[in-house]
């Protein structure tokens, strides 16, 4: 459903934002993203297709918070 598509993507990303901040865009992996945030690797690819994107996403996300 909707609602579980766009929980699941919040989840992504607030596993995402810590990890990434931690270990950077080398140093993270999205099997432990997977892990943080109780997803699989393909809601992942679904959401965000692949690290890149995610990234891109949490640090959007990291300056919406921070405005």
């Amino acid at each position: 459903t909707r609602m579980a598509n766009e929980e699941a993507r919040a989840r992504i990303l607030q596993a995402a934002g810590p990890i990434l901040a931690a270990k950077g865009y080398q140093g993270a992996t999205i099997r432990e993203i997977c892990e943080a945030s109780g997803v699989n690797v393909a809601a992942v690819n679904y959401h965000f297709r692949n690290k890149r994107t995610l990234y891109v996403a949490s640090l959007g996300l990291a300056l919406e918070i921070l405005m």
